[in-house]
């Protein structure tokens, strides 16, 4: 049971960074939209593949890009079923 749970921690820790990374590389790309801070380039070089596979199937509403709001959506419904494949709830 020790080696199910820490891979299941694991995994489950990856899928919940993954929205806090999106917002806060949306938060700090606001603050600098030209990419000339390190902490910028860092955030879009782990985000950009997630937001680039999802912008590819949904196309923006007007201006508004809403990949990110389904990558997020995405990342709570693979911790739901994480959750219920590895310990049945």
């Amino acid at each position: 049971m020790g080696l199910v749970h820490l891979l299941y921690t694991i995994l489950n820790t990856l899928v919940w960074v993954l929205p806090w990374l999106l917002m806060g590389g949306w938060i700090v790309g606001m603050a600098d939209p030209g990419g000339r801070w390190a902490i910028t380039r860092v955030l879009n070089t782990i985000s950009a593949p997630f937001l680039r596979l999802v912008a590819g199937m949904i196309p923006p509403i007007g201006a508004l890009d809403v990949s990110p709001l389904l990558i997020i959506l995405l990342s709570w419904i693979v911790n739901l079923l994480l959750a219920r494949s590895f310990f049945g709830f």
